[in-house]
């Protein structure tokens, strides 16, 4: 594995503001499926982790995530993982299904979230 360091990488390193061990771990992280990499991640708060859902598409025969939010608010789309946050999830069990939700669903989650219950749902109510 190898990878050109970004210029604030770089500068970090020169100033001594990081140490080698910490760039490593920002740049290579997922793919040493290191644990701590995977800890920075968290879902929203509100979302049931028993709503989160990793699966195989019959498709394409490629995992994917996918989170339900909940009542009026429906399912998020699938999201296709990388090789190296299956690795994690699966073979090292490093990642947790929450921290991959969180990894590839969180802004949809959050707009999602954000958004007004949907018409249908909002119109029975005043009836």
């Amino acid at each position: 594995m190898s990878t050109t360091a970004s210029r604030e990488d770089l500068n970090a390193y020169f100033d001594r503001v990081a140490t080698p061990g910490q760039l490593v771990e920002r740049n290579f992280g997922d793919r040493l499926h290191l644990q701590s990499h995977y800890e920075q991640f968290r879902l929203p708060e509100g979302i049931d982790p028993k709503g989160i859902r990793v699966a195989k598409d019959k498709e394409d025969g490629k995992w994917k995530v996918s989170a339900d939010l909940g009542e009026g608010r429906g399912r998020t789309s699938r999201q296709e993982l990388s090789f190296d946050d299956g690795y994690s999830l699966f073979k090292t069990k490093t990642a947790t299904r929450e921290q991959i939700a969180a990894k590839y669903l969180t802004e949809e989650i959050s707009t999602k979230l954000a958004a007004p219950l949907s018409m249908e749902k909002s119109a029975s109510m005043k009836m």
